[in-house]
């Protein structure tokens, strides 16, 4: 009996090297040491793991991929290794977001610019149908508006509460964004589900500088 239970561990013992040594086996742990290098900031290891050929687009259990944590730590230099690996920087993940949404969010300018250099879509929308530019104006992000602007987003997109990029930097009081926006094309006169115009909003969040800068911008429009 003694025998028969140590030969039994001998072939537990045998397949599990089989396994771990089949190409199969090697290519899951590479995969696996990616994320979890990605996840926790090593870029080093992230390199060297490209190098030996892991895909910089495998997903981990959360469906998030190394991309996903470099932009959302602000890991500049992980990004950028990752999309010149091939890292898909339209991927949809977690309530259809993607990681220009996430930078917008975060505020990295930097992230941002090598992102949709890299052929991210300016006019992304997650399961809100909030877009990119929303985000962006919502985090009071001027510099990626910006960016977007210039690569031909849809200034006039609205979310699934019938609201604009203008209605949201009025909301906020964002005077900069506001005069950025119309001058852009944004449509001053808009009206969300509730009826709502950008200048109404301004005015219920007591943002007086925000409002008297629409009232001008609608003045000039119907002279």
């Amino acid at each position: 009996m003694f025998h028969n239970r140590k030969m039994f561990t001998s072939l537990i013992i045998l397949a599990l090297s089989l396994c771990i040594s089949s190409p199969a086996g090697l290519q899951a742990g590479i995969r696996d040491n990616l994320l979890a290098a990605a996840k926790s900031g090593n870029t080093d290891e992230v390199k060297i793991l490209l190098q030996k050929d892991a895909s910089p687009n495998v997903r981990d259990d959360d469906e998030f991929a190394p991309l996903y944590y470099a932009v959302d730590s602000g890991n500049y230099d992980m990004a950028k290794i990752l999309i010149n690996a091939g890292a898909n920087v339209n991927m949809r993940y977690k309530d259809d977001t993607t990681v220009l949404i996430r930078a917008s969010v975060k505020g990295y300018d930097d992230i941002a610019k090598i992102i949709i250099k890299a052929g991210a879509n300016v006019n992304a929308r997650d399961n809100k149908e909030k877009s990119v530019l929303i985000y962006a104006v919502q985090n009071g992000r001027i510099d990626i508006v910006k960016m977007i602007i210039a690569k031909g987003v849809n200034i006039n997109s609205s979310d699934n509460r019938g609201r604009s990029a203008l209605m949201y930097a009025a909301e906020y009081g964002y005077y900069d964004l506001i005069q950025l926006l119309v001058k852009k094309g944004a449509n001053i006169k808009a009206r969300d589900n509730e009826d709502k115009t950008a200048l109404t909003l301004a005015q219920e969040g007591e943002h007086t500088e925000a409002a008297l800068l629409l009232e001008k911008f609608i003045k000039k429009e119907n002279n």
